[in-house]
């Protein structure tokens, strides 16, 4: 059974996929950025930004942005994707240049500000950091920080692991592939098209925790059933690599076995809402936190209806990277 068998096998979200009826302009309005940002991009540059239509996912993330915040939120997935590609799939990368990329766009993620430089790293950062960063608090940016600062060293720590050969154990890959996935910084940028922030006190709620965490693995276990052929290809390990390895299964019986765990983990997350909404903390909470508990949680089942629609839709996860 090939990935792209598997992936119609891959259970039924009961949440609605909507997208942002102005994406196609975001994606515009982008790509002219970009090329203004990096203007010695490769032919292999534009073709994996039409590849992985950034637009599409901010468009399914956030569908009811304002149009300049699409634009804003489209380019914020862009360079996420383009972190990811140059950790991942670059044959020259290694884990001190990961650390490198970390630390040298440390201080514009500190201070949404980018000095003069001829870094276009930096540059698109700083651009895209100062349309967001003014709107938002002192504590969203520190845990948008955190989210990002993560995913790179993540990333960094995969590489490792592909480098050494070693594949991980499910307890360790879940952990770092919790991470590497790219979506923890995507629902702090719900908040920001949302016009909400969840306060600390809720973020850290247990119940919502929870809801996260299964958002983290429903998004991630489908992702690596997409991902999976271009994956391999080029020596990097996912869940199917990391069952197939510690169960001594087929690809088919791995495939299965995945699917029955995204299942489990949508039902656990319908049942973990159910409990948070009887929950004292939530009779307690305020209606504006209310309504932003409400709002987070609509982003989650967005983000999952989504990625699964856009993964499917989407060249990024069937074509081997250049």
């Amino acid at each position: 059974m090939s990935a792209p068998d598997a992936a119609f096998m891959i259970p039924s979200l009961p949440f609605e996929a909507r997208c942002h009826p102005l994406w196609e302009l975001a994606e515009d309005r982008v790509r002219t950025w970009l090329a203004k940002i990096y203007p010695h991009g490769t032919a292999a540059d534009a073709e994996r930004f039409e590849e992985g239509r950034a637009a599409r996912v901010a468009g399914y993330f956030f569908p009811d942005a304002d149009l300049e915040d699409l634009v804003t939120l489209t380019a914020m997935i862009e360079a996420i994707f383009m972190y990811d590609d140059r950790i991942a799939y670059d044959r020259s990368s290694s884990p001190e240049d990961a650390h490198a990329l970390a630390y040298r766009l440390q201080l514009v993620l500190q201070t949404g500000q980018v000095e003069p430089s001829d870094d276009p790293d930096l540059i698109a950062l700083g651009e895209i950091l100062q349309r967001i960063y003014p709107r938002q608090s002192e504590d969203w940016r520190s845990r948008f920080r955190r989210h990002i600062w993560n995913f790179l060293f993540a990333n960094a720590a995969e590489l490792e692991n592909r480098l050494e050969g070693h594949t991980p154990g499910l307890r360790e890959y879940m952990a770092i592939r919790r991470e590497t996935i790219g979506v923890l910084p995507a629902l702090d940028l719900a908040e920001f098209a949302g016009h909400y922030e969840l306060p600390d006190i809720l973020y850290d709620d247990p119940d919502l925790h929870e809801l996260r965490q299964c958002y983290l693995d429903i998004v991630a276990w489908m992702n690596d059933i997409y991902s999976y052929q271009r994956e391999d290809a080029a020596g990097e390990v996912n869940l199917v690599h990391v069952l197939r390895a510690e169960n001594k299964t087929s690809l088919a019986a791995t495939f299965d076995d995945i699917c029955e765990m995204i299942e489990a983990r949508i039902s656990h997350f319908i049942e973990s809402e159910r409990r948070f909404r009887d929950s004292d903390t939530h009779r307690r909470i305020t209606e504006t936190e209310r309504a932003a508990v409400d709002a987070s949680v609509a982003a989650m089942k967005y983000a999952m209806a989504g990625s699964r629609r856009w993964q499917a839709e989407v060249k990024r996860y069937t074509t081997a990277q250049r």
